[in-house]
């Protein structure tokens, strides 16, 4: 009989044990859980983040294109004033040199 109290004593200390290793792991679980939704919500923030900054980069990249595409026909709009000009600076010296030599 007195073994049959020490058994029951043994089962109830180890179910009493596996009770609290049981919470204790719960807890635990619970715990790395609430760590992994918020770094979902972190990673999930900074994808968001990312996102936009791709976004602004586009944006900005397209803006860049524009830019060089008018400083293109710009370098040739000056290009061809420069022609221009050395034409009609040309023109102006023969004329002067005509001008010198018809009294």
């Amino acid at each position: 009989m007195k073994k049959q109290y020490v058994y029951t004593g043994v089962v109830t200390a180890l179910l009493a044990s596996n009770l609290v290793t049981g919470y204790q792991f719960k807890k635990e679980v619970d715990g790395l859980d609430q760590q992994v939704n918020q770094l979902i919500k972190v990673n999930v923030a900074l994808k968001d983040e990312v996102f936009e900054k791709s976004s602004l980069i586009e944006k900005q990249q397209g803006e860049i294109n524009t830019y060089e595409e008018q400083e293109v026909k710009l370098n040739n709009l000056i290009k061809e004033s420069e022609q221009k000009v050395i034409k009609l600076q040309k023109e102006l010296a023969e004329a002067k040199k005509r001008s010198k030599e018809k009294p």
